[in-house]
């Protein structure tokens, strides 16, 4: 769905998949099953007062960005059943308001980050089916108040 999306005479918060705040601060990016390909671009981790981003169900591939460490107020990263394929990045546990976490169905590979520890509030973590070697029982000594971990 692209309506009204890089229109400059459109405010974004009639841009199809965003919420924004009384700001205009985009605060929800919610654009699953949209066909995106590609890699995730840097630039929208400039988003400050994004909290929630939902990106699964597409073609996105190459790295999760380092500067994901950016977006301090995410509460909810969705990137499941994508084509991801790199480790996931130590940075992602500067996230520490993140409640969910899904990376499942992606190519991702190595170990999953102790730094996973930081994220207290996460409540939510899917990780299966991509090619990292960590266990379920691993991870669940890592994030002991994580709920649900698959």
């Amino acid at each position: 769905n692209k309506q009204n999306w890089g229109n400059p005479m459109k405010p974004l918060s009639e841009w199809a998949g965003l919420t924004v705040n009384r700001h205009n601060q985009v605060i929800k990016i919610i654009l699953p099953s949209n066909n995106l390909s590609g890699a995730i671009p840097d630039s929208l981790y400039y988003l400050e007062a994004l909290k929630i981003l939902d990106l699964r169900y597409n073609q996105l591939s190459g790295p999760i960005p380092v500067s994901i460490s950016n977006l301090s107020n995410l509460t909810q990263l969705y990137l499941h059943c994508n084509k991801l394929s790199c480790e996931i990045p130590p940075e992602i546990s500067k996230l520490t308001q993140l409640t969910i976490l899904d990376l499942r169905n992606n190519q991702l590979v190595g170990v999953v980050p102790t730094t996973l520890s930081n994220l207290r509030q996460l409540k939510y973590l899917g990780l299966k089916s991509n090619r990292l070697s960590a266990f379920s029982r691993e991870i669940n000594e890592l994030l002991p108040w994580c709920r649900n971990v698959v």
